[in-house]
């Protein structure tokens, strides 16, 4: 009988470690890293506010989307997007849009799609509406 009972105490043990140790690894790397982002901002007709409330965005859906990776730049060129963004106030109605990109490097275990330890860049556009505020239009891939 107390041989029957350690050797359940100890399939027990087995059981409980084995979870612990699969819950560690399953939370491994579930969202993105955003702790070190630089944003390198040139030419901006925006208000910094502006600038701020989209960086956020990117940042948000990018520690969503993206576990295992980490975003290290956050791009914008006002000379070089300002007609791109002219035409998406006209067709969007917007008040004002933003055409980002920004670079991430992905690390032992990216997600589907990308190479481990490599280095990918996105654009990204936003506008913003008075019914609707900030919305993302466009999020892809830069290929080189």
């Amino acid at each position: 009988m107390k041989k029957k009972l350690i050797i359940w105490f100890v399939i027990v043990l087995i059981i409980v470690g084995g979870v612990i140790c699969y819950l560690k690894v399953s939370k491994k790397d579930q969202t993105g890293n955003i702790s070190k982002v630089s944003l390198d901002v040139i030419n901006s007709n925006h208000s910094d506010d502006s600038m701020n409330e989209v960086a956020d965005l990117i940042k948000t859906k990018f520690a969503e989307d993206y576990p295992g990776c980490t975003l290290t730049t956050i791009n914008y060129d006002g000379s070089k997007e300002e007609p791109i963004e002219n035409y998406l106030n006209e067709e969007y109605n917007a008040t004002e849009s933003f055409v980002i990109t920004f670079v991430f490097n992905t690390g032992n275990n990216p997600p589907t799609g990308f190479n481990a330890n490599s280095s990918y860049s996105f654009l990204t556009e936003y506008v913003k509406t008075d019914l609707d505020g900030w919305q993302n239009i466009s999020w892809e891939q830069i290929l080189s």
